[in-house]
């Protein structure tokens, strides 16, 4: 591979190189949703989202501090969730940009008697904007493409024995004993 010299080194490519340490600072970012969601991080979340940031989740439309209002108490309810965000594609433009990432998001909600599992997939729209040297989501549209709804088993009903570390909240959740940041 030729080495590229400094003075070779033009405008139109430092433009270029800055745009890719962009996107792959968005594309960490959205990354981090799926955390903080899952491990009922609304601190995390913070980070994610500017303070006027907006989120439309369809059933919900709203600024950050009531999009954390609405999410997290219902997601509290559930047994777990799982939350995959995948193939972004992302533009970048000056200091603002526009990402597009599938998701798949599972929901086991368990009663006395039995548990359900809820998974629905879509996209999410997201308007990001650079304020300084940070990356931030300013607002959200979540689609929904399909959903699926069945009835959960235990792990035990495929053969498999009970694994050892099941996903949890935070701070219980393996993430926060094991990690440090």
């Amino acid at each position: 591979m030729k080495e590229i010299a400094m003075t070779e080194l033009t405008p139109a490519l430092l433009t270029r190189f800055q745009e890719s340490l962009d996107r792959e600072e968005i594309r960490h970012l959205l990354s981090l949703y799926p955390r903080a969601i899952d491990r009922n991080d609304p601190e995390l979340l913070r980070k994610i989202y500017w303070p006027d940031g907006t989120d439309d989740h369809g059933t919900f439309s709203g600024g950050l501090d009531a999009f954390i209002d609405w999410a997290f108490p219902q997601l509290l309810m559930l047994d777990q969730t799982h939350h995959h965000v995948g193939n972004p594609c992302i533009v970048v433009n000056g200091t603002r940009a526009h990402a597009e990432a599938y998701y798949i998001a599972y929901h086991r909600a368990k009663s006395e008697s039995n548990s359900r599992d809820f998974v629905v997939g879509g996209r999410y729209l997201d308007r990001l904007e650079k304020r300084g040297a940070e990356w931030r989501i300013l607002a959200r549209i979540a689609t929904f493409d399909y959903n699926a709804i069945c009835d959960g088993q235990p792990w035990t009903a495929f053969g498999f024995s009970q694994p050892g570390s099941i996903g949890g909240r935070k701070p219980e959740d393996a993430l926060y004993r094991t990690l440090t940041f």
